[in-house]
């Protein structure tokens, strides 16, 4: 084993745990799981866990002076963290909106859109961490198609609050748009496995 190998493994076990913790976040939120105080400590452990990797992979390019595939798995590495970084950050988010614009009205919006795209967009997140645990290209491809769907979802979000002028739609057409954010963050990490790959 060459000593850059370890600390790359380092930084995939670190990049594990924060997919691990992001996938816990995402799990309650296809729940309908949006406490605001739960969700604030997952992001804090996300923050932190994303300086670690950022520490680490700076530290393997001073040491190691690496090249080639080496280098470009780094360089991933920083991209994936932001990206983990950000779906959490987006669910925090989100539960600051349902908590200060909602609180006992929740029940009044179906929030349609919202509950149509959150299992599309949560396949994706999966997909696309597991497309560069596994560097799987055919995973990687599958969640840079599928972005198209969550556009089409997030239009009629629109359509939907331009033709039905109410807070619930609207707050369904905000959610739409963070879901289609995450949905982006997704595609960012696909292409970055097909970059690593």
């Amino acid at each position: 084993m060459r000593p850059i190998d370890i600390s790359i493994e380092r930084i995939r076990t670190k990049l594990k745990e924060m997919s691990s913790l992001v996938e816990n976040l995402v799990n309650e939120m296809s729940k309908g799981v949006y406490k605001i105080e739960d969700v604030s400590d997952i992001v804090t452990k996300i923050r932190l866990l994303r300086t670690e990797i950022h520490s680490l992979v700076i530290e393997t390019i001073a040491r190691f002076q690496p090249v080639a595939s080496d280098l470009r798995y780094l360089i991933a590495s920083l991209e994936i963290s932001y990206g983990l970084f950000r779906f959490s950050r987006y669910a925090l988010d989100m539960a600051f909106m349902f908590k200060n614009l909602l609180g006992e009205e929740e029940k009044e919006c179906d929030f349609e859109i919202t509950r149509k795209m959150l299992p599309h967009v949560v396949k994706m997140m999966r997909d696309s961490i597991e497309s560069f645990m596994y560097k799987d290209p055919t995973i990687a491809n599958e969640v840079v198609k599928y972005d198209s769907n969550v556009d089409v979802m997030l239009a009629q979000a629109i359509e939907r609050a331009r033709k039905e002028i109410n807070k619930c739609t609207y707050l369904d057409l905000i959610m739409a748009i963070y879901l289609e954010r995450i949905a982006d963050h997704s595609v960012y990490i696909a292409s970055d496995t097909l970059f690593l790959i």
